[in-house]
């Protein structure tokens, strides 16, 4: 039996990073922020239950956080 060739794996490109995106990304990260900063107040800052809320794992929640510089309270 022979070995598949796997390829490396490449980081995902962070969203609302450094990077000048077009005027349609700006405005889909500007929501995007907007809706978990209000999810977030919602919560009293509970991350578990703001990516429940979200319908979302509290993993990607946090990366989708990371990504567009919102800081978690507490």
């Amino acid at each position: 039996m022979t070995r598949r060739k796997t390829t490396p794996r490449r980081k995902p490109k962070p969203l609302g990073g450094p990077r000048t995106y077009g005027r349609l990304q700006r405005a889909l990260d500007d929501a995007a922020r907007r809706e978990i900063e209000a999810v977030l107040k919602e919560t009293g800052g509970q991350v578990v239950a703001a990516a429940t809320a979200l319908g979302v794992s509290k993993v990607a929640l946090w990366k989708r956080m990371r990504a567009l510089g919102i800081k978690a309270k507490g």
